[in-house]
């Protein structure tokens, strides 16, 4: 099971899906390649990646100011 911080801009839920998963990815339809994704469900922040893996740490990398 992966672990996903809360939204960095709302504080949302978010949750994974990929290209390969039934959710209508029109952009995607010509695409072999699989990609992964991480959505914030309130505001809708997208993040994506190669990987589970590299979607999932682009996700919960938090940047000091």
């Amino acid at each position: 099971m992966i672990e996903l911080k809360l939204c960095p801009f709302c504080d949302g839920e978010a949750f994974h899906y990929s290209s390969k998963d039934n959710i209508n990815l029109d952009t995607m339809s010509d695409c072999d390649k699989e990609i992964h994704f991480i959505m914030c469900k309130d505001c809708t922040a997208l993040i994506c990646g190669e990987t589970e893996e590299i979607a999932v740490a682009r996700w919960n990398k938090r940047v000091k100011l």
